[in-house]
Parts: structure tokens; sequence; C-alpha cells
């Protein structure tokens, strides 16, 4: 795009979704004589909200700055000789190759061409100038990091490359990565709930069984019969063992043992199934699956069974179910419109 005085302006993404709205934007660039249309003229200005945003267009290259000048780094590339061509938008339109647009970039002449910016001019100027900010991250605090922490990578995230992303995640130490390309720079404004739930799942070792496959689903329940005959002869070998111990060979003395041996582990596993969910796209399953399993482990294989699994899952279990049973009944984790919509699936 040009502005009114021929140079070039920027195509302003709204954060990585704005191409969806761009194709009919422009689709409306002519009016039917051939000129530029109202319509279009219109919805681009809509696009430009300096008038109600312009700390956005001033501090858009200081917030990143650490102990340098920015020095008006976007413009200052974008005329160097290995980017020069690329963003020729006159020269590209002439010889019919593609016009690559400059994303989110901020430019000088922007405090000249767009009346809202005038008055911010010199602050820019200023700012672009100063060289004496402070650190903004502390590295060496962050390589010796403690607190549980995830992170959402975008593999085609437009304006943040994925290998700096990376390079930058493994200054911190213990952080998880989910690296996805479900979503583009703008996903927490697109499907904010779906990756905070996914992101303290993973912060908290909890367990989204909307990630979880089918053959995943049967490993959990591989753990919970513990690889004897069956949730149900399980529940009766330790029956027995409780009521009459003298009455147990040898052989299923040791499968006992070695079941109770693995009693912790279980209800840990069973508890961060049954943990915090995002309702909206996966409670419904949560709740079928956490009855299948806790069928498999008690010999009550009903599906939703929600009574009280065996004495070995142990209070930890129990909490578990309380908590899912207060999430589908008050909708949390998912608000009101997931509790709705979880009803609505039932």
């Amino acid at each position: 795009m040009r502005s009114a005085r021929g140079r070039r302006t920027r195509w302003r993404g709204k954060g990585g979704t704005g191409h969806r709205g761009a194709v009919p934007l422009l689709e409306s660039f002519f009016d039917p004589d051939g000129g530029l249309s109202p319509a279009f003229a219109r919805a681009f200005e809509s696009w430009m909200p300096w008038e109600t945003n312009p700390i956005y267009a001033i501090l858009h290259e200081a917030i990143y700055c650490q102990g340098a000048q920015s020095r008006w780094a976007a413009h200052r590339v974008r005329g160097e000789r290995e980017f020069a061509a690329a963003f020729d938008a006159a020269g590209a339109a002439a010889r019919g190759d593609p016009v690559n647009f400059t994303g989110e970039m901020v430019y000088p002449w922007m405090f000249e061409d767009f009346a809202a910016l005038r008055p911010y001019k010199a602050a820019a100027e200023v700012l672009a100038a100063k060289s004496d900010w402070g650190q903004l991250y502390d590295t060496e605090a962050l390589s010796s990091n403690a607190v549980p922490t995830a992170a959402a990578l975008y593999l085609e995230d437009m304006y943040v490359d994925y290998a700096l992303a990376q390079e930058s995640a493994e200054h911190v130490r213990g952080l998880r990565i989910w690296a996805t390309n479900e979503y583009k720079h703008s996903g927490i404004r697109d499907d904010g709930s779906r990756i905070l739930d996914r992101l303290l799942g993973m912060a908290r070792d909890m367990i989204l069984l909307e990630y979880l496959s089918t053959e995943e689903v049967a490993a959990w329940a591989a753990m919970v019969d513990g690889g004897t005959r069956g949730g149900a002869a399980t529940a009766a070998l330790w029956a027995r063992a409780r009521a009459d111990p003298a009455s147990l060979s040898a052989a299923e003395r040791a499968a006992a043992a070695a079941a109770r041996a693995g009693r912790a582990k279980v209800g840990r596993l069973l508890a961060l199934l049954a943990a915090r969910q995002s309702l909206l796209r996966s409670q419904r399953r949560s709740v079928r699956t956490l009855g299948w399993l806790l069928g498999h482990a008690s010999g009550r294989r009903g599906a939703g069974d929600e009574a009280e699994g065996p004495e070995w899952l142990g209070a930890e279990l129990a909490d578990a179910q309380a908590r899912l049973a207060a999430e589908v009944a008050g909708g949390r984790g998912g608000g009101a419109s997931g509790a709705r919509a979880f009803r609505a699936a039932r």
C-alpha cells in the first residue's frame, strides 16, 4: 500500500488473523469504474487505529530495547540490500510479482503521514535515539528457574520466527514447550481459553484428555489393570488378601504385593486424568473415560460410575473425583458456556 505521499505503508495484519479479513477487503479494492472504492478506503482506514491507540506506534520497537538504540530498526533493515527488492511494492507490481507486506512494523514517516501520530513525532524520535535502556530479562535467573512454566510456540507464526523462539525457550530452565501449528500469532485472541487450559495443565502436571488418543487411553487402562487378569480379578485378589491372607498362594501373594506397590502411581495417574479439564471441548469424554478406567480398576465396568474406587486408590482419587464433579456441576474451567455445551452434549 502507498500513502498519500507515495510512501509504502504497512499491511497491519491484526496480529495474525487479519489475513482472513484481508481477502474480502482486497476483493472490494476497485469500484466498477476501476478506481479505488470508497468501501475499501473506509475499511482500510479502520485497520489503522492510530486515533485510539497511538502508544502502539510510539513504543512498538522501544519495548524490546536492551542497552541499545532502536534507531527505527524495521525501517533500516527493510532498506538493506538483502531486503530492499523484496519490499519494493512498486517494482513488484510493475513486474507482475507478488507484493510483500511488512507485517505490523512501524516506520518514522508514519508520524508525518498519519495526522493522529503527528503530535507524537518528537517523542518517537527521542525514544528511537534512547540508548540507556535496562535489561529486560535476567538470563542467569531464568537459567536456574524453579517455577513450573509452560509456553506455546507457533510453528507458522508470521511475526515470531520459530527458531528464534526455540532459542529463547532454551534459556528458561524447566520450560515445557507446546509446539503447534494450530494457531498463528493471534492464538490467545482466537482460542485463549483452550490454549491457557493446555498450558496450565502442562505446568501443573495435569493431563488433558482432549489430547489423548485412543491408544493412549488404552495404555492408561493397562496400567490400571496392572498386568494381571483384569480389574475384577485384581479387586478380588486384594479382597482375599485383606480378609484371609493365609489363603493366598505364593504366586498370589507376589501378585498382590506387586499391585500394591504400584497403587500410589496408579492413583496419581487417575488423579491426573480427573484433574481440571476444558469443559467446552473434552469434559464429556473425561467423565466417560474416567468411569471406564474406574470400572477396570474396581471390577465395576459400567461407564460413568461415580462411586468411590477401591481402597487402594485412597484419598487422592476421591479428591480428584470430587474436583471433577464440581467442575461438571459448576462449569469451572470452561465457564458457563462450557457447562451449557456439556449439558447439550449429554
